[in-house]
């Protein structure tokens, strides 16, 4: 990523160059408040999302508000983060599916609670099952809230 900073220098490529600023101060100031933390490329795809989340969030607000320009300048800067998201392969649907299905069946059979926050940890937590492999962390909450409403 700081190689694309210095061409986006070299281009005068401004919205790209604010948005690998960005994310790169909030990567060193991550790595710094928890060293080791962005060695991973869960931890950098973490960090995309929310700030992509944040972009998204801005731009609603945006458009709510009539402020196509800001908007706009919200939207394109959300374009090139998720260009960054998109090069980090994250574990496909249907092996973290699976997973749920075994974690769920570990806890029922362990006569734990199936709540949210326990399958999340089994998969996701520092000891889960993809604890260093990075997830699309929206889709995989949608599967598990899906899964568990559907065993009420």
């Amino acid at each position: 990523m700081r190689a694309d900073l210095k061409d986006a220098l070299r281009a005068k490529d401004a919205n790209r160059l604010n948005v690998l600023r960005g994310f790169l101060a909030a990567a060193d100031s991550a790595s710094k408040s928890q060293p080791g933390t962005m060695g991973s490329e869960s931890r950098v795809l973490a960090l995309l999302n929310k700030h992509a989340k944040s972009c998204r969030t801005a731009a609603a607000e945006f458009g709510a508000a009539k402020r196509n320009d800001l908007k706009n300048k919200e939207e394109a800067q959300l374009a090139v983060l998720e260009e960054y998201m998109s090069l980090i392969p994250t574990v496909p649907e249907d092996e973290v599916s699976q997973a749920i299905t075994k974690i769920l069946f570990d806890l029922k059979s362990n006569g734990n609670n199936l709540h949210f926050g326990n399958v999340m940890r089994d998969l996701s937590g520092r000891s889960g099952l993809y604890a260093d492999r990075p997830l699309d962390m929206d889709s995989v909450q949608r599967m598990v809230k899906e899964r568990l409403e559907g065993m009420q």
